[in-house]
């Protein structure tokens, strides 16, 4: 249900680009989250509490052609 969600988020104009989506799953579901193809938002921390793990993605930064 989290790789689900967070594909929604990741094209949903509810996230700004300055926001942050944080994702609370069993450490054994972080496979299944990390193989989500994501277009607009990047992992940038992850932390492990016991049998939870909570992921950190915010909007990658737009590159702009040189």
């Amino acid at each position: 249900m989290a790789a689900r969600a967070l594909g929604i988020l990741d094209t949903s104009p509810l996230v700004s680009r300055t926001g942050l989506v944080i994702i609370q799953i069993h450490p054994k579901e972080r496979d299944g989250v990390v193989a989500v193809p994501l277009k607009h938002l990047a992992l940038t921390d992850e932390r492990r509490y016991g049998s939870t793990l909570l992921m950190f993605f915010s909007m990658k930064e737009e590159q702009s052609a040189c």
